[in-house]
């Protein structure tokens, strides 16, 4: 069985494979058509990328605002989703304008940033309704609050501190975890982070707690207009792999 986490780089995403046995696999995907592609038999793909949109509502999605509040000083890692018709604009003017005007609240440029990769899985899970429930939505900040028992990382993830931090933190679910890092930076050198790496292998070793249980932020997801959940999903209760 295949479990999948994907994280978001310049590339289109970096995703990170682990196997049942402890193997593990990573791939620089272009595009969500890519991903499903690969990694369609997998029993699990969490990714890093919002799932499920407002459409006219004042209201942010409810994950964001639980995520915020548990992240306490990481909390600024987490980016306020675009309304569905922000997404729909190539313009970030426009595009701020639009989210303004439905959600009472500009588009800030970090989330700007993502937008075409909200706009890539909200068009591909609408039209693929196989996908739903296989790809889901996860955070990487919160991926690593849930393995921290419950605690944010005391280090921004870009610093070395952070990196040694999250380094330890992986290393009590998924041995491999140096490894992955050895194997992703000799595939792909410069052209992928090193937050990258660990942020999808988060998402992976969180996907393989699957059949234990995971929880989600709200813990009763609401869904879309056109039933997308919008959830954050996280491990219940960690137990070493």
């Amino acid at each position: 069985m295949q479990y999948v986490g994907v994280d978001g780089c310049r590339e289109g995403g970096l995703a990170v494979a682990l196997q049942e046995d402890a193997n593990f696999d990573v791939e620089m995907v272009r595009n969500i058509d890519k991903i499903w592609e690969l990694y369609q038999n997998a029993k699990l793909i969490l990714v890093d990328i919002p799932i499920g949109l407002r459409n006219r509502n004042t209201a942010w999605r409810l994950c964001d605002i639980e995520a915020y509040k548990r992240l306490g000083y990481r909390r600024f890692s987490v980016f306020w989703t675009p309304c569905r018709s922000a997404t729909k604009v190539f313009d970030y003017n426009e595009a701020n304008r639009i989210n303004r005007q439905n959600m009472s609240k500009g588009l800030s440029t970090q989330a700007w940033g993502i937008v075409p990769k909200i706009r890539e899985v909200d068009i591909f899970l609408k039209l693929n309704k196989s996908a739903r429930g296989v790809i889901r939505e996860t955070h990487p900040e919160i991926c690593f609050w849930a393995f921290n028992n419950y605690s944010s990382m005391t280090f921004n993830k870009k610093t070395e501190e952070g990196f040694k931090e999250r380094i330890r933190i992986l290393n009590r679910y998924f041995h491999q975890t140096r490894n992955v890092i050895r194997s992703a930076e000799s595939k792909y050198g410069s052209s992928i982070a090193k937050d990258d790496i660990l942020d999808a292998l988060a998402a992976a070793i969180t996907a393989t707690k699957e059949d234990l249980g995971l929880a989600t932020l709200p813990s009763e997801p609401e869904t879309d207009s056109h039933g997308l959940p919008m959830e954050i999903v996280f491990c219940r209760s960690p137990l070493r792999i």
